[in-house]
């Protein structure tokens, strides 16, 4: 009971703070696909791996031309045996790996530039299910999320643009990493 109201608590706290933005803070949206791999650790020498599908929507604040804050929904997927052909099963992936999460971020732009690179860090909730023949795991649980990107805008306007971004975090047991190409608007 006590770590379901830290969760709560994280969440609660990151969208407390979008109330102390500054006035010339910009909203926007944010929407997103890309390929995520996942690796499990089953013994000290092993592991498996599976490719699969990841989507996200966010909604947050560009407090500074340096600084935003936003809350996401992020859901993973493999596909399903049935969709695949065997060669691709035995490439893509040993298990199927399905989640979801909520979670609040920061992204930090370099100043200088109107346009360009940027770190983002955060913390999200999940449910995560990974099977193969059997259940391997499933669980819930709260990690840190972090990222690197570039943000392109034709209007050199940081509430809006396309982004390309690598970002990892861990799942208990499950490490994950995504490759994603988005929207900003």
């Amino acid at each position: 009971m006590l770590k379901k109201i830290q969760r709560v608590g994280v969440l609660c706290c990151g969208l407390m703070s979008f109330s102390s933005l500054p006035a010339q803070s910009q909203p926007f949206l944010e929407s997103s696909i890309g390929a995520a791999f996942h690796s499990v650790e089953v013994s000290e020498t092993s592991s498996l791996t599976s490719v699969g599908e990841y989507v996200s929507f966010s909604a947050g604040v560009q407090a500074k031309s340096t600084l935003s804050l936003s809350m996401s929904l992020r859901l993973w997927s493999t596909e399903d045996d049935e969709d695949q052909s065997d060669i691709d099963h035995d490439f893509l992936h040993d298990f199927h790996f399905t989640g979801i999460s909520l979670g609040v971020e920061t992204q930090v732009f370099i100043p200088s530039l109107a346009q360009g690179p940027y770190v983002k860090l955060g913390r999200h909730c999940w449910a995560v299910d990974v099977v193969e023949v059997i259940n391997i795991w499933d669980g819930s649980g709260c990690s840190n999320i972090a990222g690197v990107g570039w943000l392109w805008n034709p209007d050199r306007s940081y509430a809006k643009g396309m982004f390309t971004e690598i970002t990892t975090t861990r799942f208990k047991y499950v490490d994950s990493w995504m490759l994603i190409a988005g929207v900003r608007f």
